[in-house]
């Protein structure tokens, strides 16, 4: 049994932790809630949350992500994500104001440079 086992096993016994002595707890919570004097509905679910992750009825679940590095990619893998990363056709998305823009400043021989604001 690892350590931090070991320990939580010590300090349930010690304190007399157990799943029934929870239940109980959670119940008398959410009888309380739900009381006419309380009625606390948010309190209810929270205490029917509890009792559910006491008996393994509710679980909660992430999701283990393992980043990688680029070293660790195979070409393939590396083409994949440099097809996703590639520039679009803007003329093809552009509107008709930003295309006689784009004409305009390759017809009148201006370097290519940052886009004009078309807003203003």
């Amino acid at each position: 049994m690892p350590r931090i086992e070991q320990l939580q096993a010590k300090h349930q016994k010690r304190h007399e932790i157990t799943v029934d002595k929870l239940t109980q707890m959670a119940v008398a919570a959410y009888d309380l809630a739900m009381d006419d004097k309380c009625n606390q509905p948010s309190a209810a679910v929270s205490a029917l949350l509890a009792i559910g992750k006491l008996h393994g009825l509710v679980v909660d679940k992430k999701e283990v992500v393992q980043k990688r590095d680029a070293t660790d990619l195979s070409i393939e893998e590396l083409y994949a994500i440099a097809r996703l990363g590639s520039p679009r056709n803007h003329q093809a998305d552009a509107s008709p104001r930003e295309l006689d823009c784009v004409y305009t400043v390759h017809d009148a021989g201006i370097p290519a440079g940052p886009s004009p604001r078309l807003d203003s």
